[in-house]
C-alpha cells in the first residue's frame, strides 16, 4: 500500500484564509486546527471544529469553512493525500491492512488531539518546508 502525502499552499493559514467556497477534491484532507474553531460544512451538513481537533474530509466530499459564533480568529495546519490501490496479486496481509485502514479512514471524521501531537508535526513540517524553499532560493540566486 503506497499512502502519497503532498502540500499545497495552503499547509498553514490564519484567520481570513480560513475560510473557503464550497469545493471537493479526489484526495483525503486532514485539517488541524490549532487555534480558534470554526464551522466546516460537509455535503451541506455543519460541523464544529473546536481547538486543537483534527478533522477529516474524504474524497468528493463537497465542503467549505465558515467561522463560528462570530469568532474570526483561527489559524489552520491542512496536509492532503491519496491512497494508491493495491494490486490484486498482493500478498493477503497487504490486503488485509489495506482493507483494514480504508475502513478506519470510513468511519474517522473528528479526533480530538488530547495529547498535543500534530503542532509538533506541522511545525516540524512547515519549517523543513521554509529552509528548502531558502536552500532553493540561495541556488537560484548564487547560480544563475
Amino acid at each position: 500500500m503506497n499512502i502519497f502525502i503532498f502540500i499545497d499552499e495552503n499547509l498553514f493559514v490564519k484567520d481570513e484564509e480560513c475560510l473557503s467556497r464550497p469545493h471537493s477534491h479526489h484526495t483525503y484532507e486532514i485539517r488541524y486546527n490549532e487555534n480558534g474553531h470554526c464551522s466546516q460544512v460537509i455535503n451541506g451538513t455543519p460541523l464544529k471544529v473546536n481547538e486543537h481537533e483534527v478533522l477529516l474530509v474524504r474524497p468528493g466530499e463537497y465542503h467549505y469553512q465558515t467561522f463560528s459564533e462570530n469568532n474570526r480568529t483561527a489559524s489552520q495546519y491542512s496536509l492532503r493525500f491519496r491512497i494508491e490501490a493495491l494490486s490484486k496479486s498482493a500478498p493477503p496481509y497487504q490486503q488485509t491492512a489495506y482493507r483494514k485502514f480504508l475502513d478506519i479512514l470510513q468511519k474517522s471524521r473528528l479526533v480530538h488531539d488530547k495529547k498535543d501531537v500534530f503542532p509538533h508535526l506541522f511545525r516540524n513540517l512547515k519549517n523543513e518546508m521554509l529552509e528548502k524553499e531558502r536552500e532553493m532560493e540561495w541556488k537560484i540566486k548564487n547560480f544563475t
